[in-house]
């Protein structure tokens, strides 16, 4: 009785971020600014919704750390969203939304470092995170890209980015393997893809369609499988 009913909480949330991510894209493919930030917010609150419900059911230190950093990434997603909406005020939207989403990406950091220890590791992995990134950005004329006033929270942003998969790649080699680490190794290389295809899109004018679809697919799916970490 208790795993169909888990099963069918599951089925709600799952079905709600599906079908509010459909009416997302199509308001935005068609222009429908107001409408399309609207049902963006409302498909972040539907993998919100879910961890809060599995925070609620089994909760503890970590599982907040996962709750914290998801709701940066609603907020994230509010942000970058008003900046398509009112392109008037796009630069400082468009900072917050970076400054949400790094920390995001910053207590999931967290969360691995109170989970699995390894601060050595970390310091290493940061490190080669930032090399990473700073060689992507520096590599705007090349990837036809114009970073702007963007370029350096770009690179901060790029490193944290870059971090967690990292982490949980070396975690998984070279320490253990479990469930967490493997969602969560999935769930941010959906993120940096989807990342990846955004910068082309917001410093390269890549904004056709199908860049839009699979962008945001490949994002919900990732922030839906950081989510199930908490299952």
């Amino acid at each position: 009785m208790i795993v169909e009913q888990e099963e069918g909480i599951f089925m709600i949330w799952i079905i709600w971020g599906i079908v509010m991510l459909v009416l997302f894209l199509r308001a935005r493919i068609n222009n429908q600014k107001i409408h399309a930030l609207f049902f963006k917010v409302a498909t972040s609150l539907g993998f919100f919704g879910w961890a809060c419900w599995l925070a609620f059911k089994q909760p503890s230190d970590t599982a907040i750390m996962i709750l914290i950093a998801l709701f940066f990434g609603v907020f994230g997603d509010m942000w970058l969203g008003m900046k398509w909406t009112y392109p008037k005020q796009d630069h400082p939207y468009t900072f917050a939304g970076f400054i949400f989403f790094a920390l995001e990406h910053f207590f999931l950091i967290c969360f691995l470092l109170s989970r699995y220890g390894h601060p050595m590791l970390l310091l290493v992995i940061l490190l080669v995170a930032m090399g990473i990134s700073y060689a992507i950005v520096g590599m705007e004329k090349q990837m036809h890209l114009k970073y702007g006033i963007f370029k350096g929270i770009s690179m901060i942003y790029g490193t944290v980015l870059f971090a967690v998969p990292l982490f949980s790649l070396t975690l998984m080699v070279g320490y253990q393997s479990d469930r967490v680490l493997t969602l969560l190794l999935l769930g941010t290389i959906c993120f940096v893809l989807s990342d990846l295809i955004l910068s082309r899109t917001y410093f390269g004018d890549k904004n056709r369609p199908i860049d839009i679809i699979v962008n945001h697919v490949l994002y919900y799916l990732a922030q839906f499988l950081i989510a199930a970490i908490l299952l």
